[in-house]
């Protein structure tokens, strides 16, 4: 909404009729009148409970404040010159304003106009995205770049020593595409499996509790000082709560609907990962495809939903920031992804990338009510490949929902709005349990390994490749010894000694 000045609750009587007619019923009108020299809340333009109709704001109670009579006024105004035919004419003017404030309302116009410039420079990069993406599948990223200041900002990282090598983790025999697979459970083992809470994997099992602290962004370095984690705290952005708030509203609507008209069941709420609602969607390969292929919803309504929680800009906002945040740990790695992963969609343009703005090509809508995962390695995502995992809902996180990461030996307190960055092929992780009335949600973004041996073999499978004398020599061009493309896979990670140089910045 522009910015417009403040005034107080005296606007004309007329308009306020009007205002009164557009509420809609809403209770509470004469009360939240009352309380515009209070200030009330900040208006956010992208707010979907934020509705103009007839050139009049209507807002909800929680969200009024006093630019949306002053745009009233000012209509007021304009339409009154409009039918007299006389030459505009200055607002009265306000009775005497405090020194203080009047510095108020100065700050509150800066903030205004800054909020204003983001909202405008986000919505130019992505259209400038969507140009990039349609002409070069992957070719935003080519060039991405983290400025400076950014990198001044969140690329402090407080820094957790392991003593485990990264070397050591899980990783399949061979060529290490994927990780290695977990032993198979029972449905009865999957139904009655409970997993533990946070005083049980203390003082029990022996993990250490990382504790969040506001502001802090974490990594945890292996024995050779490799970056194999980051916990990324929330944007330094106001409107984070509101982008949590609303992602969380349509994972919620999608779930009810579905659940309602039947088509989601309980059975679909059951499965390895743990008792909730997960919507994957996106390009994967693997489980006896012959090609790489989006993931397919054979129902309709499933795919609506689907295309629903897609097309949310909160959850596209979520979707930028783990990519950005992937970026930030391991830079290197990024860029591999964006290099295979153009080539992949170039040769396959019916293929539908999930997000303009992420360089993920397949994401997980976990969509609760208690998205709480039982312990599990992602086996089918690249070995040593990052997931992005970002956590939202109405829940304690000191009391429940923490990141369980077994071979570290660690549980991290997991809040609403942050997002891990994990190899979650390689390290097997689990939540903690929330508390009753709860609700937990969770986004996470990934990339399967079998993509990119799809594109390492030239778009053919290795038994395709096997079958043909070129396709041997090709294949064994490609296979490395055992263990050989997981070091190499590794090598792409950022050290704390070439984080900058791998950033292309220069120590300070």
């Amino acid at each position: 909404m522009p910015c417009s000045p403040r005034i107080g609750p005296d606007a004309p009587a007329g308009r306020l009729d009007v205002i009164r007619a557009q509420w809609d019923g809403k209770a509470g009108f004469e009360e939240a009148l009352s309380r515009l020299s209070d200030g009330g809340d900040e208006i956010d333009d992208d707010d979907p409970d934020l509705v103009l109709t007839r050139q009049v704001w209507a807002v909800p109670p929680d969200q009024l404040n006093l630019d949306v009579l002053e745009g009233c006024r000012n209509a007021d105004l304009t339409s009154t010159n409009a039918a007299t035919g006389s030459s505009p004419q200055a607002p009265s003017p306000p009775g005497s304003i405090t020194p203080e404030a009047a510095s108020e309302h100065a700050g509150m116009r800066k903030k205004c106009k800054r909020q204003q410039g983001r909202k405008l420079r986000r919505s130019k990069q992505r259209e400038k995205d969507a140009i990039a993406q349609k002409a070069e599948p992957f070719g935003q990223f080519a060039a991405y770049r983290h400025k400076p200041s950014t990198l001044t900002r969140y690329g402090k990282f407080e820094r957790m020593a392991s003593a485990l090598s990264a070397d050591a983790l899980p990783r399949s025999s061979g060529q290490s595409w994927i990780g290695k697979r977990d032993p198979k459970r029972s449905k009865k083992e999957i139904e009655t499996s409970v997993p533990h809470d946070v005083d049980t994997l203390v003082n029990v099992y022996g993990y250490q509790l990382v504790r969040y602290e506001p502001g802090v962004n974490k990594v945890v370095v292996d024995s050779n000082n490799v970056m194999i984690v980051g916990h990324f705290d929330r944007p330094h952005d106001p409107g984070w709560d509101r982008t949590m708030a609303e992602a969380g509203r349509a994972f919620a609507a999608a779930r009810d609907v579905g659940m309602a008209d039947g088509t989601f069941t309980l059975a679909s709420s059951r499965h390895r990962r743990g008792r909730f609602l997960a919507l994957p969607t996106g390009v994967s390969f693997g489980g006896g495809q012959q090609r790489p292929g989006n993931l397919y919803h054979q129902l309709h309504a499933r795919r609506v939903l689907t295309q629903s929680i897609l097309q949310n800009k909160a959850v596209q906002r979520i979707a930028g920031y783990q990519s950005s945040t992937f970026h930030m740990l391991a830079p290197k790695l990024f860029r591999f992804y964006g290099t295979e992963m153009g080539k992949l969609f170039r040769s396959q343009p019916e293929l539908q990338h999930n997000f303009t703005n992420s360089i993920f090509p397949a994401v997980s809508f976990n969509c609760g009510p208690a998205s709480i995962s039982l312990p599990h390695h992602d086996y089918n995502n690249l070995s040593f490949g990052l997931c992005a995992l970002t956590a939202f809902g109405s829940f304690d996180h000191t009391q429940g929902g923490h990141l369980a990461l077994d071979e570290l030996k660690l549980v991290f307190e997991f809040p609403s709005g942050t997002t891990f960055q994990i190899p979650s092929a390689a390290i097997k992780h689990s939540n903690t349990p929330i508390q009753d009335g709860e609700e937990r949600y969770s986004m996470a973004q990934y990339a399967a390994g079998g993509l990119f041996r799809w594109v390492a073999y030239g778009n053919k499978t290795a038994a395709a490749l096997q079958s043909t004398h070129a396709g041997r020599r090709l294949k064994g061009s490609v296979d490395m010894a055992d263990g050989e493309r997981w070091r190499d896979g590794l090598a792409m990670y950022s050290t704390t000694d070439s984080f900058l140089s791998d950033h292309g910045a220069s120590p300070t």
